[in-house]
Formats: C-alpha cells, sequence, structure tokens
C-alpha cells in the first residue's frame, strides 16, 4: 500500500564504530573530556552505547566490544563508568 502511493522509503544510514570513535576524539579534544551526556545527540546515544556495551563484555555476555575497542577507549582515558548529576 505505501508503494501504490508513492512512499518513499529511506534507508537510515548507519555511521560505523570508527567514525563515532573519531567524533568521540574531537569532543575530547574540544571539551577535555570523554563524558558526553546522552540527551546529547547521536554521539551521547554511541558513548552510552559503549558503556552497555563494556559492562556486557566484563560480565561475559554478548557484546559488541573487543580488545581492541577496548584499547582504543582507554587510549583516549575514556570513562567507562560515569554518573551525570541530576
Amino acid at each position: 500500500k505505501l508503494n501504490g502511493i508513492k512512499f518513499e522509503f529511506q534507508r537510515q544510514r548507519r555511521i560505523s564504530w570508527d567514525t563515532r570513535f573519531q567524533e568521540l576524539k574531537e569532543f575530547k579534544e574540544a571539551h577535555g573530556h570523554t563524558r558526553v551526556n546522552k540527551r546529547s545527540g547521536q554521539l551521547g546515544l554511541w558513548v552510552s552505547s559503549q558503556r552497555t556495551q563494556f559492562r556486557l563484555f566484563q560480565e561475559g555476555k554478548a557484546s559488541t566490544m573487543s580488545d581492541q575497542r577496548l584499547a582504543e577507549l582507554n587510549g583516549i582515558d575514556f570513562e567507562f563508568i560515569y554518573y551525570s548529576r541530576p
């Protein structure tokens, strides 16, 4: 039915992990830290996801975190545990 009304399907472009990591490095350069609030757009959501993936990785559960990604994040002093103030 959607094709019948000429609805245009747009596939959302998926941003690679490396691209988001580069954005995080630029954020750190500008702000001096990696504490991106998860309400701060796509980068904030990605950072929150990295924290979740790290926790799963440490628990031995299925995760997209890898030793290489962990090393890259540690290389920029990523804060895996961060609690924002209310």
